[in-house]
């Protein structure tokens, strides 16, 4: 008798650790596997909507779609293609570490995301000049043209705030 109740609690815990374990590997297939959209939304939230990912094909880790730049009251953007690399190496302090790419022929640069903001350094890419109207309404009306390049030694996105540096230079 004591030899049946040791093996059906055995038998019970062996149960739970097969639950368990199925679980898991579940947990650990959606989180490999997931969309790119996720993206967008943190993009929207950290931006309060004014930048998103449109289009997005891929995986957290692993995509492209449409970058979008938005007013202030979302109704005209500019889009550009993105894509973007997961480093595994940034995973070991909790973050995201992206290695990203802006247009056909912008350069790479890294991206940070974690749980409160995002983070870029070092980019650098063109714009057309237009695009300043979206950041300041006030100079929508000027009608800008030409392409500016924006260079970012720094720029946090944070819910409400955004802080860096960097040059723009107006050609």
């Amino acid at each position: 008798r004591r030899y049946r109740l040791f093996y059906a609690s055995h038998t019970a815990v062996r149960r739970w650790q097969l639950i368990a374990f199925g679980l898991g590997v579940y947990a650990l297939g959606l989180l490999v596997t997931a969309p790119a959209t996720l993206i967008d939304a943190s993009l929207r939230q950290a931006s309060e909507g004014r930048i998103r990912l449109a289009e997005a094909h891929g995986t957290v880790w692993s995509g492209k779609g449409q970058i979008e730049l938005l007013d202030p009251k979302r109704r005209a953007g500019l889009a550009k293609p993105v894509a973007w690399q997961l480093r595994p190496a940034g995973l070991l302090s909790g973050k995201l570490r992206y290695e990203v790419s802006l247009g056909h022929t912008g350069g790479r640069f890294p991206a940070t995301i974690s749980f409160s903001r995002i983070d870029v350094t070092n980019a650098s890419f063109e714009l057309p000049a237009a695009v300043l109207g979206l950041v300041e309404p006030q100079l929508a009306s000027l009608e800008l043209a030409g392409d500016v390049l924006v260079r970012i030694a720094r720029l946090s996105l944070a819910r409400g705030a955004m802080e860096g540096s960097g040059t723009l230079q107006w050609r």
